[in-house]
């Protein structure tokens, strides 16, 4: 009886390390730079604005069709990035996607401390990358 558990403990530890239930090692995680030359890089300064509570930089990273954001859309957008702000300001960037829409458009999807994800429509403008709008993706 004893030789029959041990026979089944061994291939319930097999069966474990054989599928990767149990994960030993973990994977490191992948540090981009907050570049705006990148539509990643983009939302990545978003954040960085936004942990340093620079809401008027965080603004700049915006566009309004193809110009900058208008004075009336600026109280509205203000407060949609202070709301933004207190969900993501602590948390780290976890996984994101690029989805090329265009040759200069982007749709980042963007995940946080594996709870919030977001995507982030993304233009490019001359060199530089811009953020059109962001919601938040339910599940």
């Amino acid at each position: 009886m004893r030789t029959l558990l041990i026979f089944f403990m061994s291939l319930l530890f097999l069966l474990f390390i054989g599928c990767e239930l149990i994960r030993i090692t973990e994977k490191a995680p992948t540090n981009h730079s907050p570049d705006p030359a990148k539509s990643i890089g983009v939302v990545i300064l978003l954040k960085k604005e936004l942990e340093k509570n620079n809401f008027l930089g965080a603004t700049k990273l915006f566009l309004s069709n193809t110009t900058n954001i208008s004075t009336d859309n600026y109280f509205e957008l203000e407060d949609k990035l202070k709301r933004l702000s207190s969900l993501i300001s602590s948390r780290s960037i976890t996984h994101f996607k690029v989805d090329t829409l265009s040759l200069a458009e982007h749709r980042v999807l963007v995940e946080f401390d594996y709870i919030f994800e977001y995507y982030f429509l993304t233009k490019q403008l001359d060199d530089q990358w811009f953020i059109l709008r962001f919601e938040e993706i339910m599940r």
